[in-house]
Parts: structure tokens; C-alpha cells; sequence
């Protein structure tokens, strides 16, 4: 029998042999996964026209996006062509040298495009359960959105997701944040302060001193398997500075946030999807507020920056001003 992991809130079906920490799951598939040896559009396929384009420094096309009868194909430095379909996700490795990079490139790029394509918005950011409760911390350029996410697990509460947000409305209008798979990435010195050891860690792929470390039983904190509605996203900045400030953004500001910390803003952009998102993060906008997070540099001052955060959930944030 296959088996059947739940990511991003859908079923997965899957034989690929996950070094990933996965979350098992019951029930039809929603999406199956598969590696091929050849992939299901004819030879020249891609001579065609390409939707998104990604360049090396000299100019010469090393990946992209393209769209082909009804699959949305992602192509990963000429290593590994993606065809994302509605029901299934196909991948053709042209490199097996690069067989370590296919779960990574599946749960991130492959797996945000096919969310997105079925009106699933997709943030990049690290989200933790706090008391039954979601918040989001937005990548933002040394933000330490992993680290934040990171103390709290190590704090007593659980771990959404590390990478990916992926979010699902409500009927009442309210938005569910949706849990990604149990794993988190740790730098050696992240994972030396929150588990006293980085020994026994694997490295999330050669060449990179990154760590996977898995969460839940025998491994490191808890993960919540089950949607939590969304009460606060936060963008964290880092500074000199010997304070702890948390401020709200103003709504123009903070829609704009929302299209820039999407997981995939120009890939998005290129395929058509950013004005459909405008109006999503506008309705989350009136539900959930988005705050600017400044904090000092320094692992050491995670735990106080957790317990300014919880006196500012405490206090019942509210979403911005009309």
C-alpha cells in the first residue's frame, strides 16, 4: 500500500522514500508523488515559451517556469523538470547525483505552486501553535523567523511549519493557518544553544552546514497536525538595538509585505496569480493583524523576545484599522 503523508493540509501519496521527518495521514489521496524516468509532455516541450525565467550570472537560463497543457512544469538548474497537474506531481531527475535535493525541491517550490494554483495562498514564513492559536513569523532578510519559531517550540509549544504558511479561509471569514511537516532547519550554533548538541544531526544536503532536525518524539519539541486560526504575523527585524519593539504596520504597507513574503512573489507575478492574492490578503488583513518585530541580535535574547510576544497576543492584537 502506498503510503500517505499530510502536508500544507492535503493528503499525499507517495513511495519516495522521504529523509524528511513526515506526518502520516489516513484516507484518499489528494495529490499523488511520483519520480519518472520520462515525463508526460513530448520531446521539445520546452523550446517553447517560458512564463518565468531564472538566469545564472552569465545570462544563461537555468530554470524557470512554464505552463503546458495542464501542467505548470518547474525546471531546477537543468537537475529536475517538475510537471505539478491537479492530482498528481510528477518529477523527472536528469541528475541522480541530485536525488537529495527532490523533497526539498517537492515540499517548497512544487508544492507552493500547487496550492497556489488551487487558490491556497503560500507565505514564506515558520508558524508555531501557541495555546491553539497560529502566528506567523514573514521571512524577511536575517529576520530569524526559524529561530524565533524555534525558542517557542523549545518553550512548550508547537511547531506549524518552517518554511511554508499555507493559508485556508474559514467559512466564517476568519483564516486557518495549515501545518506543514515536522522538521525543522537549524545553522550548528542554533542548534548548540536550543538542543545543547548539534551530534546525530544529518545535513539538510551536502555542501551546506545546515541541519534537518526532526520535531516530535524522540526528537526535538511537538508538532501540530491540525489547522489553527491565524491570530497575529509578525515581521522580524534584527538590530543593534538593546530593545524589544512591536509596532503595527500600516494596511498599505502591510499588503504589500503580504504580496513580498509570499513564497514564490515572482513566480506568482509572472503566472497572473498576484491580483487574486491582493484581494485575499486585503479580507486576512481585516481579520488578522501584521506587526513589525524589532529585537535585539543575539540568540540569547530569544526568550525574552517569546515573552514580549505572548503579552502582545495577550493583549488581544487586533487587525488594522479601516
Amino acid at each position: 500500500m502506498t503510503p500517505v503523508y499530510a502536508v500544507y493540509g492535503v493528503r499525499l501519496a507517495t513511495t519516495h522514500p522521504f529523509a524528511f521527518r513526515m506526518a502520516p495521514s489516513t484516507g484518499p489521496a489528494d495529490v499523488t508523488f511520483d519520480v519518472v524516468e520520462q515525463g508526460p509532455l513530448p520531446d521539445g516541450w520546452d523550446q517553447g515559451t517560458w512564463a518565468y525565467e531564472a538566469a545564472s550570472e552569465t545570462g544563461e537560463r537555468v530554470g524557470g517556469i512554464a505552463l503546458h497543457q495542464e501542467w505548470i512544469v518547474a525546471r531546477f538548474f537543468d537537475r529536475a523538470d517538475f510537471f505539478i497537474g491537479p492530482g498528481r506531481i510528477l518529477c523527472h531527475l536528469h541528475d541522480p547525483a541530485y536525488e537529495f535535493a527532490v523533497e526539498i525541491w517537492l515540499l517548497g517550490t512544487a508544492f507552493a505552486l500547487w496550492l497556489e494554483a488551487r487558490g491556497v495562498p503560500t507565505l514564506h514564513a515558520a508558524s508555531v501553535d501557541v495555546a491553539g492559536r497560529a502566528i506567523g513569523f514573514l521571512s524577511t532578510n536575517k529576520g530569524g523567523k526559524s529561530s524565533l519559531a524555534a525558542t517557542f517550540v523549545r518553550s512548550g509549544d508547537s511547531l506549524l511549519g518552517d518554511d511554508i504558511l499555507a493559508l485556508e479561509r474559514e467559512p466564517s471569514g476568519g483564516f486557518l493557518a495549515r501545518p506543514g511537516y515536522p522538521q525543522m532547519r537549524f545553522w550548528p550554533d542554533q542548534a548548540r544553544l536550543l538542543l545543547g548538541s548539534a551530534a546525530g544531526l544529518e545535513r539538510v544536503q551536502p555542501g551546506s552546514t545546515k541541519l534537518r532536525v526532526p520535531i516530535g518524539p524522540p526528537g526535538f519539541g511537538t508538532f501540530t497536525a491540525s489547522p489553527r486560526p491565524l491570530a497575529a504575523l509578525y515581521l522580524p527585524e534584527r538590530d543593534g538595538s538593546a530593545s524589544i519593539e512591536i509596532e503595527p504596520i500600516p494596511l498599505a504597507m502591510a499588503v504589500t509585505e503580504l504580496v513580498r513574503h509570499s513564497f514564490l512573489p515572482g513566480v506568482l507575478e509572472a503566472l497572473g496569480m498576484t491580483k487574486r492574492r491582493f484581494v485575499v490578503f486585503a479580507e486576512l488583513l481585516r481579520r488578522v493583524p501584521v506587526r513589525r518585530l524589532r529585537y535585539p541580535s543575539g540568540l540569547e535574547h530569544l526568550p525574552a523576545v517569546r515573552e514580549a510576544l505572548l503579552r502582545d497576543l495577550g493583549e488581544g492584537v487586533e487587525p488594522l484599522d479601516r
